[in-house]
Parts: structure tokens; sequence; C-alpha cells
């Protein structure tokens, strides 16, 4: 409910804070269920003004009565847009099976960028593989674009682009079967080969890393926010992390060729900075 009135995972608001009931979606989105009302989840949205169209991701496989594959394209009145053409199933074992989509990115050609957990589209193989995903305008899938991702947990929480490279980070430990040092964050190509000029260099420590969001800025550094489960507060928030075998407080910006910015360092590190999720 929004406001006391049932509007299930997705809601449009007025400037002023009221519902836009000018967006219909009807009964929403759900998971697991034909009326949209139960376990649906909606993580990442994305609005492209040149067609007026908006993407939606998460994990729901039914939106307003019609099926739906973690992925789907509504018109501006919140109807879905039948031109888009995404039914591919995405998971290990089927539709919704390990198969979560957490963030997407629109690129400059039109084609997006879909990361999560369990993709498994085109046969990737491996123990804990999943694939970092390129769609088509129409919704097909790009074949052109190949990305394998290894690793226990592997999961990619976020991806964000910039001119000629693609930043994706969340948990993993190889890129296209290539090692990538301790892992976690990566930039690849666009063709989905991976940059290894980029070098995180995050030593030693004996966790795997966890980046929940890494966004690329105009001078081509990056901020990203790692931190390790085991460095929580009294609250249960990560609040620190190792970036290049180096104590960060949760949020650290770092050069195209993923050495520290050493120029904000000592900022960021002061600031005590716990973050989900950043944005530009």
């Amino acid at each position: 409910k929004f406001n006391n009135i049932v509007k299930i995972n997705l809601v449009r608001l007025n400037s002023n804070g009221t519902i836009d009931n000018s967006f219909n979606i009807g009964i929403g989105g759900g998971n697991n269920t034909s009326d949209g009302s139960y376990n649906g989840q909606i993580y990442r949205i994305i609005y492209d003004n040149s067609p007026n169209k908006i993407y939606l991701t998460g994990i729901t496989n039914n939106f307003n009565g019609n099926p739906s594959f973690n992925l789907l394209r509504l018109n501006i009145d919140g109807t879905i847009d039948t031109s888009f053409n995404f039914n591919s199933i995405i998971g290990y074992n089927g539709l919704n099976s390990n198969g979560y989509i957490y963030d997407m990115n629109l690129q400059s050609n039109g084609k997006i960028l879909l990361g999560g957990e369990g993709i498994n589209l085109n046969n990737c193989t491996g123990n804990y593989c999943s694939r970092i995903v390129q769609i088509n305008q129409d919704g097909t899938i790009d074949n052109t674009f190949n990305s394998s991702l290894v690793g226990p947990y592997t999961t990619v929480y976020s991806i964000d682009s910039l001119n000629d490279f693609i930043i994706i980070s969340g948990q993993f430990t190889s890129v296209n079967y290539t090692p990538i040092y301790k892992g976690s964050i990566a930039k690849i190509l666009q063709n989905g080969l991976t940059d290894l000029s980029f070098n995180p260099n995050l030593g030693t420590d004996p966790y795997t890393p966890v980046f929940r969001t890494s966004i690329s800025l105009d001078n081509s550094s990056i901020l990203t926010n790692p931190y390790y489960s085991i460095n929580s507060d009294s609250n249960g928030n990560y609040t620190n992390g190792i970036y290049n075998e180096r104590i960060t407080a949760g949020l650290v910006k770092i050069n195209s060729d993923g050495s520290i910015y050493e120029i904000d360092y000592t900022n960021f590190l002061t600031t005590n900075l716990y973050s989900t999720y950043l944005t530009k």
C-alpha cells in the first residue's frame, strides 16, 4: 500500500507526493502468483526519455496478469509495451530459479546491460557461473556481447558505463574465466571482454569483498563502496572494507586504472559513510 491505497511494488507520485493516478499498472507486479499479489520485488527503474518508456527489473514473473521474466518495458501510462519482446528464461533451472536481475544500464546505443545472480543464458558453464547479458532495443538477446562471471555467491549488484568502458561490481572472483586479483569489481569493454589494464589489487584479505554500487564519474574516475560482512557496527551496518590493501570507510574513489584516487582518500576515510546504493 501507499497512502493506504493498494499499490503493489510500484507507484508514481506527483511532485507534491500524492499518487499520480494517470499511471495505471492494474494489479502490478508479483512473483509466483497470477494476481501479482505475492513476493514480487522491483530493484531498478530506468526512464528512457527518447522513446518515452520505463524499464523495470527485479524478481517478478507476472505484471498486471501478464507473464514477465524479471524485466519488462512499460509505456508512460503504466501499460506493458508489447513491442518489447523479452521472453528469455533466466536462471539455473528456468524462470525465476535463482535467476535475479539486480541492476541494468541503458547504453547510448539504446541497448540494455543486465546483471544479477544466476543469469544463465547461453549455457554459462562452471560452478557458480553467472552472466552479464545485453539486450537489444526490441528485447532480444545480443549474442555479440559475451561476459561470464565465476565465483562463490557470484552476484552483480551494479553496472555503470561511461564512454567506452563498463564497470561491474558485486561479488565474484573471475571475469571471462580470467582471475581478477581479489575480485568483485572489474572493468569490461563494450564487447564484454575484460579490460586487464584495470587492477583493483584488493590484497590478501581472506574474505571476498562485496561492492554494492560503482558509478563512473565524468573525469573517468570511479566511486565505489566496498565492505566486508565481518566488519559491521552495532546496528549490523557494514561500515568499512578494504580496497587496494587499504582500509576504507565504506566509500572510496578510484582512478580509471583501478588505483586509489589519493586526493579524496583521507576525506572519505574520516566520514565513515555506509551506503547501499550510489547514484549521480
